[in-house]
């Protein structure tokens, strides 16, 4: 999982070069977390990650801190519906 600007971008690059050794890049699911209007365009980040399977993104909502530290993330309808549709692209 990562965030969708360009320091979570590099880490996420620089973790998936370390790993891609030991991990085939077939293997290898990404989703992107936290993603609001700021964030890098989701067709750009598809570009970026074409040789890995970009499940989806979950959209950041100002009650993520309290979802996250709950548990209770199924329950709030905006993430429960972007969590589906990761769901649906996994089982592609």
């Amino acid at each position: 999982m990562s965030e969708c600007n360009l320091l979570g971008i590099k880490k996420l690059n620089k973790l998936i070069n370390k790993y891609t050794k030991e991990i085939k890049k077939e293997n290898i699911n990404i989703i992107f977390n936290k993603y609001d209007l700021n964030s890098i365009s989701f067709e750009i980040l598809n570009k970026i990650f074409k040789n890995y399977k970009v499940l989806g993104k979950i959209n950041y909502t100002d009650k993520m801190e309290i979802i996250i530290n709950t548990g209770k993330i199924i329950k709030i309808k905006a993430i429960q519906n972007d969590l589906l549709k990761i769901i649906e692209n996994l089982n592609k």
